[in-house]
């Protein structure tokens, strides 16, 4: 459940940048994670 955490935090992170930002919502992510990070897609 490693890989959920790390969802939650990455969802945290924008939900907190997009109100700093005053954006209303975020319409699309891009997320790169390397092959030596140990997450399973």
């Amino acid at each position: 459940m490693h890989e959920m955490s790390l969802c939650e935090s990455v969802l945290q992170i924008v939900e907190e940048e997009a109100a700093r930002q005053r954006f209303s919502k975020v319409k699309w992510l891009q997320l790169e994670i390397g092959t030596l990070a140990g997450v399973e897609p």
